[in-house]
């Protein structure tokens, strides 16, 4: 009877020593974090993405250094902050190297807002790291036809 519980003892032992839930930053050891997170994290993989809706705002600058994303938003002015204030991500369809992948800002404002004003805001890119690679391109796309590439290098 005991012989019987061996095996079985044994299997489950490997699997689960075997078996490890990783996410795709994990799988590539290089790709591990160095740096603090700068700001709240961009969503990554968004389901809202292609319907999210935004109020009125306009990109003056976008940069990146380290995995720290920096915008530079002209927002109305009369608010302490946005009431909600998000960057989202998706990818590529596209087979190309480096990835490409998209990034939207989701804003909207509380009440008594007026005139624009520019404002700073960090986002955590970390989130949206690919495996296998150490490099994507992200395109960030805003109102008043703003468009810029960035190449995100890790």
């Amino acid at each position: 009877m005991k012989l019987t519980y061996l095996p079985i003892v044994l299997l489950l032992t490997i699997v689960s020593f075997s078996c490890r839930r990783s996410s795709p930053v994990e799988e590539n050891a290089d790709n591990t974090r160095k740096s603090q997170p700068c700001g709240k994290a961009v969503e990554a993989y968004a389901t809202n993405f292609t319907t999210v809706s935004s109020d009125v705002f306009t990109i003056a600058d976008a940069s990146i250094s380290g995995d720290c994303l920096t915008l530079k938003l002209g927002l109305a002015t009369g608010c302490a902050d946005p009431a909600s204030l998000s960057v989202l991500h998706a990818t590529s369809a596209a087979t190309v190297y480096p990835q490409q992948h998209a990034l939207k800002i989701a804003l909207r404002y509380g009440t008594g807002c007026t005139m624009p004003e520019l404002r700073t805001y960090s986002f955590d890119l970390y989130p949206i790291r690919q495996k296998n690679t150490n490099k994507i391109l992200i395109g960030i796309s805003g109102q008043q036809g703003y468009y810029k590439t960035l190449e995100y290098s890790y």
